[in-house]
Formats: structure tokens, sequence, C-alpha cells
């Protein structure tokens, strides 16, 4: 009987862990509950960054996650790290983003302009069931003649509000 006892303590307590597991998993990276878009900016040679604003049953944030690429002394990739880190949003703050986006979604569907190095930029929006894709080289290249302004807008305020402009491993272009 005391061998049974021990099973059945062990198996308790081994299953208790997943749930404490899956609750400290939450903190850290965020349950997405409601992804209402997602910005992905990957860069030339700096890596890249994928902001996905989210709402869940504990609030509103955006879930930030950045690649970087560091390179050897001969120029070749040499380690590629990743960090996700989440951005809590006042009430205000998520309707400020909710704004930007729907000047981001007026985007110019005919913008065929590439280049070299910069970047690329991939707007996808949820709607339900739904998604919408389109993505775009470099919009800070003259975002207002591309029609693309809103959408640089977008970018340039997550970036902010992530800290990612007080980081030196990552480039916003």
């Amino acid at each position: 009987m005391k061998t049974l006892g021990s099973i059945v303590l062990l198996f308790v307590l081994f299953f208790s862990s997943f749930k404490l597991l899956a609750d400290f998993s939450v903190r850290i990276i965020g349950y997405c509950q409601y992804d209402v878009f997602t910005l992905d900016i990957e860069t030339s040679f700096n890596g890249s960054s994928t902001f996905e604003l989210c709402t869940n049953d504990q609030g509103r944030f955006v879930r930030t996650t950045t690649s970087t690429i560091k390179y050897s002394s001969n120029d070749q990739r040499s380690e590629i790290s990743k960090i996700a880190e989440i951005t809590n949003l006042s009430v205000s703050e998520f309707e400020k983003l909710v704004s930007l986006y729907k000047n981001a979604l007026k985007f110019n569907i005919s913008d065929n302009t590439t280049g070299l190095d910069g970047s690329n930029w991939c707007l996808t929006s949820r709607n339900g069931m739904n998604s919408v894709k389109a993505c775009f080289w470099t919009p800070s290249a003259e975002p207002e003649e591309r029609g693309l302004l809103g959408l640089h807008e977008l970018g340039k305020h997550l970036w902010q509000i992530s800290k990612l402009n007080e980081r030196n491993d990552v480039s916003f272009y």
C-alpha cells in the first residue's frame, strides 16, 4: 500500500507541475488569445523583428521577438540570438496602435519597389479565421510617395514602445 501511495503522489506532483509550467510560460512569452496583427521586419544584414499586437484575458500587449546576427572577423555569420519580450499596454496605447494599424492597412497594393539592401516588411492582418498578408521592401524609402506612410508610422511606433530604439544590436530601416 505504501508503494501505491507513493506512485499516486508522484503522479499528482508530475501532472501538477505541468500546470505550473504552463502558467509560468504564459507570464514569460505571453499567450496571444486574440492576435490583431503581426508586423515582421527583416533586414538584409541586421536580423529581424516581429511585433504581435495581442489581447488575452489578462490584458493587451505587444509581443516583440528579435533575432540578431553577429558576424565573425571574416564577415561570416557566427551567431544568431533570439529574444522575446512583452510590452504591456494601457487602453489608450492599445487604441493608438489599432488606429495606426488601420492607417497601415491603407497601403498601396501596386507598390513594386525593390532594392538590393534594405528591409522587407510583412503586415499580417487577422480577422477571425481569415488573414491577409502584404509585404513591402523598405517602407522607410519614400513612404509618402509609395503610399506606405501608415505602415512606416506603425513600424516606427512599435519600435519605440518596444524600446528597440535603445538597443544597438538591431536596426530600423
